[in-house]
């Protein structure tokens, strides 16, 4: 059997320097600017004069957020909270936020006879202050582009010993609840 150690990181500050503004957006951070980030910075996201920050919470349900700064200041304009292992972020051109929480649901320790781990995973959208769930096996990348949202999924079988069986899919609107 396969265990896991669990490891809660205090929170830390992290400044943003030069190498960073080049390969995410001349315009979205200020170089010299800071932030308060609690866990794990898992994934980021740019769009417009805003950075998002997911932080993967360390395994642990509901410790996960995600940061909404100002790319000029470095201010965090906003924290959504309550996340299970973020490991992706992405934002519409409308300002709709897309985060993968690649556990969730998933139970802890050893797996219970007949356990489905088709159901561990999900994708949440945040759509002016609205929150809503995508069923999607263990996601953990999002792209959205074209009008589209693009997720990874069963990207951690092989934890499981299922190989081969990560997946690149299209999230239907309509599949959120």
């Amino acid at each position: 059997s396969r265990r896991v150690a669990k490891q809660s990181f205090p929170p830390f500050r992290t400044k943003i320097t030069r190498p960073v503004t080049e390969t995410v957006s001349p315009l979205a951070v200020s170089v010299g600017s800071s932030a308060y980030f609690s866990r794990i910075s898992f994934s980021v996201a740019v769009r417009g004069r805003y950075v998002y920050v997911a932080t993967l919470g360390a395994e642990q349900p509901g410790a996960a957020a995600v940061y909404q700064l100002d790319g000029r200041t470095g201010r965090v304009v906003r924290v959504h909270r309550g996340f299970t292992s973020l490991t992706g972020v992405a934002v519409s051109p409308s300002g709709t936020i897309y985060a993968s929480e690649v556990l969730f649901g998933a139970p802890a320790g050893e797996p219970p006879a007949g356990f489905d781990p088709s159901t561990v995973g999900r994708i949440t959208r945040i759509d002016r202050g609205r929150i809503s769930h995508a069923q999607v096996t263990m996601p953990t990348g999002l792209e959205y582009a074209d009008g589209r949202l693009y997720a990874s999924a069963w990207s951690i079988a092989s934890f499981l010993g299922i190989e081969h069986a990560g997946q690149l899919v299209r999230v239907d609107p309509r599949a959120f609840r």
